[in-house]
């Protein structure tokens, strides 16, 4: 007997039919894995700029999307309180999402992860795709720093960009997020 058959043929009806109860138990708690949907806020270059990176974004929002989950940009969010700081607002919004995910250097996100990334509450759910040659060099290092010890920090080369790599850490993110806010429903549940 192979090991594998060891270990999936039961040896007596009772196990056999715990086997099952097993299987239906299983089965159950992974279709609820999979089908969890976040809200994802994707921050980074403005997509009706036409440039590898904001292409890039679109193509992350879209694979997001056919995974299930609920993809917004923020500019696709209502605008802002009036008698709310802009500050205020994105910080609301940070809070409200699963995950944000941030793929820029620009002033404005760098500011932002500067921001939020120290805050207890959305530290764990930030993801940011960073080029690799502001390693060392961003005012960010200690920010960085923390939030990478999250995994929070995917730091990429340029041919990253083109070669679909930063597509992958994103959905990769994402279903390691979606795994730990299934387990956590689960958990509640039981």
């Amino acid at each position: 007997m192979s090991l594998p058959e060891m270990f999936t043929t039961a040896r007596t009806t009772e196990a056999a039919e715990e086997r099952e109860r097993y299987n239906q138990r299983y089965q159950g708690y992974y279709s609820k894995i999979k089908f969890v949907s976040l809200s994802i806020l994707l921050l980074g270059p403005n997509t009706t700029t036409r440039t590898s990176l904001s292409g890039k974004l679109l193509d992350i929002q879209r694979a997001l999307a056919s995974h299930g989950h609920n993809v917004i940009f923020r500019d696709d969010l209502s605008p802002y309180d009036a008698d709310l700081s802009q500050r205020t607002a994105k910080l609301a919004q940070a809070i409200a999402a699963h995950l944000t995910i941030a793929l820029d250097d620009s002033s404005d996100v760098v500011t932002e992860i500067y921001d939020f990334c120290s805050h207890p509450n959305i530290v764990n759910k930030f993801f940011v795709m960073i080029p690799e040659l502001q390693q060392g060099l961003s005012d960010l290092q200690f920010i960085l720093k923390n939030l990478n010890s999250f995994g929070g920090v995917h730091w990429y080369q340029d041919e990253e960009i083109g070669n679909c790599n930063l597509l992958r850490e994103a959905i990769k993110r994402a279903n390691a997020r979606r795994g730990m806010f299934a387990f956590e429903k689960i958990k509640e549940a039981l």
